[in-house]
């Protein structure tokens, strides 16, 4: 969460709401200014995210974009850098960043009248970039430490000081001098090993998100204690640590849409080496591991080294649950993919959960779209191991999943959809395949 004193006037009627774009220049007489006036009102879109895939997983490298139509400037925006921020009740003093992007595309409409403009955060070069050079440049063994510090030196992109679970693990050449290696594949494998998302900040560094900032197993946070600090806990929530309540009047009605469960917490870590065989697991007998599978930096290691990767992961993972749901809120820039959030319905239920992804539209009045997918068990490559189980919780379904806003009826069904339906019904399981479009290069994945 954004630390801005007034962020819950967002989610207040008739509050002043504008947008500032400016071009990064070296001097002010030199940058382009964007404001309300500026913009079309039905072509603004902001995608924050830092997970889209079902089930979870933290091999994820994604780039957030902003994506507009202005109609007031002939200035070709193409390859500028630009600053985004939004400005509330004519607070120009303490303007909320919203971020920093590259414009990868400027098109001048038909007409001569507008241009529309797509512009990515600096993820998006760090995965498309070929880094094989800077890889065969380094000496190894390196430790994970040097290896992420070097990694980003080569784009001058400053990380926040984050210490992460395994920077002590040394890491030996893991790819050939013939091997072609792309930053996404770097990042994918940093990313997982360390059990965090990594993310570009509103300021454009580095951040790795962990989703156990309040993770009651965490004895060097909270030493001796067995339950999270705190007098104020939800039955049935499980431990509460900090989070933004999203009350009724904060969203649209009917647009909520949640599993009645929370998804089951690790038990195990599952390693695979570079032919898919099983090199290490915390938990023979687990029913919910996380598996690490087709991830370079787990290969060729020690058995010493598998055995303190997956104990330190497995700290961080079993206290990791949440309630997947989507729905559609008043827009507040300072509410961050990777926050908690408690969502109280308008039913009287409320669960806890993340934001994964949020999508906004508008400018006077925006509201985004957020969504947390998620299921019961981790990745794919636990459920041959534990068909029986599986079955069990499906035939229990009706039990856990499916509630809407809005009363459905019949026998529960499943569906695997890109995306929710306009009326989705309660006696329908979504499965949603999330996607990150390059919405440059004609919705190739990113």
């Amino acid at each position: 969460m954004y630390d801005y004193a007034n962020k819950d006037l967002f989610y207040v009627d008739g509050i002043n709401k504008q947008y500032l774009i400016s071009t990064l220049t070296e001097t002010e007489e030199e940058s382009v200014v964007l404001t309300n006036d500026d913009i079309d009102e039905n072509n603004f879109e902001l995608r924050q995210a830092i997970m889209t895939s079902n089930p979870i997983t933290f091999q994820n490298c994604m780039s957030d974009y902003i994506k507009f139509v202005t109609h007031n400037t002939e200035a070709v925006l193409m390859n500028s850098p630009i600053a985004v921020f939004e400005i509330l009740n004519y607070d120009t003093d303490n303007p909320i960043p919203i971020g920093i992007y590259t414009v990868k595309s400027d098109n001048m409409s038909i007409d001569g009248r507008s241009r529309e403009i797509i512009a990515y955060d600096q993820m998006y070069d760090i995965i498309q970039a070929d880094v094989t050079a800077w890889y065969n440049s380094l000496s190894f063994p390196i430790s994970v430490k040097d290896y992420r510090d070097s990694f980003f030196s080569e784009f001058a992109i400053q990380q926040e000081d984050v210490a992460l679970i395994n920077d002590d693990i040394q890491l030996p050449r893991q790819f050939s001098e013939n091997d072609e290696i792309s930053g996404d594949t770097i990042i994918k494998g940093l990313a997982e090993l360390n059990g965090t998302f990594i993310h570009m900040t509103k300021r454009g560094t580095v951040d790795y998100i962990y989703l156990d900032r309040y993770n009651i197993y965490d004895e060097t946070r909270y030493p001796g204690l067995t339950t999270f600090p705190g007098s104020k806990t939800f039955p049935g929530l499980g431990y509460t640590g900090v989070y933004q309540t999203m009350y009724k009047s904060y969203y649209k009605e009917d647009t909520i849409v949640w599993g009645n469960y929370t998804s089951a917490p690790a038990d195990g870590i599952q390693i695979r080496n570079e032919t898919g065989d099983i090199v290490y697991q915390t938990n023979e007998a687990a029913e919910n591991p996380y598996t690490i599978i087709n991830n370079y930096t787990c290969y060729y290691l020690t058995g010493a080294q598998y055995a303190t990767i997956a104990d330190r992961l497995l700290t961080k993972l079993k206290a990791l649950t949440y309630t997947p749901f989507e729905g559609e809120f008043m827009g507040n820039p300072c509410l961050e993919v990777g926050d908690r959030v408690l969502v109280k319905t308008r039913t009287d239920q409320e669960f806890l959960s993340y934001v994964f992804s949020k999508s906004t539209s508008g400018i006077l009045v925006p509201f985004e779209k957020i969504q947390t997918p998620g299921s019961y068990y981790f990745g794919k490559y636990n459920i041959n191991a534990n068909k029986n189980k599986v079955a069990a919780k499906v035939r229990n379904l009706e039990q856990r999943t499916g509630n809407m806003e809005k009363a459905g009826s019949g026998a529960l069904q499943i569906q695997s959809v890109a995306q929710l339906p306009a009326n989705p019904q309660l006696n329908v399981l979504y499965l949603i395949q999330g996607e990150v479009e390059d919405v440059v290069n004609g919705g190739s994945s990113v």
